[in-house]
């Protein structure tokens, strides 16, 4: 039986998931000009770095629910990557966006940065519980 916990984790990571492909579809070129100007480039890297951290944490954070640590991190590698590519292939496809090797790097890195996150929390979990014992 599933938690309410675990099902809400579920599915905050399945809309996430899905608002990062709707998002990557939205034309935003005129207004990150608009609101950022010539910082354009910086804050999409940044945005795409922290999206993906994002990802990486609630997809593995959401799969260690059903699964064991290792496993869930190897869903989490699969999905992020599927999702990072998918998205830069739907933009290629899109007049009013375009494919970005970079952004595809930084989405990897930041994926990278969250599954590390997640992987690091499972680790100091353990030794927090047994300093407290």
């Amino acid at each position: 039986m599933t938690s309410p916990l675990s099902a809400t984790i579920v599915l905050a990571a399945r809309l996430y998931v899905a608002a990062v492909v709707v998002f990557a579809a939205l034309p935003t070129r005129g207004a990150l000009e608009a609101t950022v100007g010539d910082r354009q480039g910086a804050v999409t890297l940044a945005a795409h770095f922290l999206e993906f951290v994002v990802l990486g944490v609630l997809v593995a954070t959401a799969g260690s629910r059903t699964r064991g640590p290792r496993e869930a991190l190897v869903v989490a590698a699969v999905v992020g990557l599927a999702v990072a590519l998918g998205t830069e292939l739907l933009q290629w496809a899109l007049p009013w966006r375009s494919f970005e090797v970079r952004d595809l790097a930084v989405d990897v890195l930041g994926l990278a940065a969250g599954l590390a996150l997640v992987s690091l929390r499972r680790r100091a979990a353990p030794a927090a519980g047994a300093r407290r014992a």
